[in-house]
């Protein structure tokens, strides 16, 4: 699978709400904690994160067209 180039994740830090925008082709957005437990899994693009905990947390896209893991951090607003 190749590595998706053209996306973006905002805001960094994450607040209450996490935004994947790019060219993603049916894309499967999987956060993880910093131990790789599954919290949130979605199709969505547009994430309520406001119930997680301030830390740092893996975000792990999967799209037809690539797929890329980034590290991302969350504070409480």
């Amino acid at each position: 699978v190749e590595e998706l180039k053209d996306f973006y994740a905002y805001p960094v830090p994450m607040s209450d709400l996490l935004h994947i925008a790019g060219d993603l082709i049916n894309p499967e957005i999987t956060i993880y904690d910093i131990q790789g437990q599954k919290i949130i899994s979605t199709d969505k693009q547009n994430i309520d994160i406001s119930k997680l905990k301030t830390g740092i947390y893996i975000i792990d896209i999967k799209a037809q067209n690539g797929s890329k893991k980034i590290l991302v951090s969350k504070f409480k607003s």
